[in-house]
């Protein structure tokens, strides 16, 4: 008997301890189960707030684009308060051939069939005839009026920071910048192929060669009336036919009256044409160039 007391006593203590652990055990369940309800819950308002917002992104309406560039003064409001770099950004994209149809005489053709004849244009340079030459400047490297203005109105530091950011038109106005200043051989020389390493461009070599004629003097103007020219003939190989009246006035103006040495012509159109085939890896007739519109569309 005491051996079955015994026995008793022991199965009543693990009953016991069962009880107590079957009662923990519910208790920890119940806790879990209330925590993953308030997960389930917390989940789903986060989805949803997450679905409402997507939703409200959508319905929302598009942003007006207020940019005007069909004048300098829209182009200054533009530059105020706005990052350089954005603002450059913004007005090359505006230029497009749709917007030109209507726009490509003040972009492209220096105003140039305005009254009276005698206006100056501010970029004589930029001198279309036609809608089509001014598309091909468009594709060609040519700036346009307002990337123009806008460009030239930064500082030399606002240029810096576009130029280190290898913006093409940032360099090649650094490069007239000290050409300016004397220097038209050293940094502005390191400029403009920094420039043209960007874009390769008629528009690029005339702006060259015309500063280095501006910038000769008694000492270097053999030297620099050569430099000019080969740079003059490159651009008038790249399809631009301004560069060849620009070459036929250095020639027969600006250096030797017209009495130059033909050995010197033929060495700079050699030099030019040696230069473009390395640079297109190919012979003249399959480089990518396009002739460049003459006259009225």
């Amino acid at each position: 008997m005491a051996h079955g007391g015994h026995l008793m006593k022991h199965f009543s203590v693990d009953e016991k301890n069962m009880n107590i652990n079957s009662k923990q055990f519910g208790f920890y369940f119940v806790v879990a189960l209330a925590m993953l309800v308030v997960l389930v819950v917390l989940g789903k308002d986060t989805f949803n707030r997450k679905i409402e917002s997507t939703v409200a992104k959508v319905n929302e309406a598009p942003p007006t684009d207020n940019t005007n560039l069909t004048s300098i003064q829209s182009i200054d409001t533009m530059k105020d308060g706005i990052d350089e770099s954005a603002s450059v950004k913004n007005i090359a994209s505006y230029i497009t051939p749709e917007y030109l149809e209507t726009n490509w005489e003040n972009e492209f053709g220096c105003a140039a069939f305005r009254v009276p004849k005698t206006y100056q244009c501010k970029h004589p340079e930029l001198g279309a005839n036609s809608y089509e030459e001014a598309i091909w400047m468009f594709e060609n490297g040519y700036p346009s009026e307002s990337e123009l203005s806008f460009m030239e109105a930064l500082s030399d530091n606002d240029l810096l920071t576009l130029a280190k950011q290898k913006h093409w038109l940032a360099n090649l106005l650094l490069a007239q910048r000290a050409a300016e200043k004397s220097d038209s051989a050293g940094a502005g020389a390191r400029y403009f192929r920094r420039s043209l390493m960007q874009r390769i461009s008629p528009y690029t070599y005339r702006k060259w060669a015309d500063t280095l004629v501006e910038n000769a003097n008694a000492k270097s103007s053999t030297w620099a009336y050569e430099k000019a020219a080969e740079r003059l003939q490159i651009a008038k190989l790249l399809g631009d036919y301004q560069a060849g009246k620009e070459l036929y006035k250095l020639y027969y103006e600006d250096w030797g009256g017209g009495d130059l040495d033909i050995n010197v012509v033929s060495s700079i159109n050699e030099s030019a044409y040696l230069f473009l085939s390395r640079y297109f890896g190919t012979i003249q007739d399959n480089w990518p160039v396009s002739p460049r519109p003459v006259g009225r569309g």
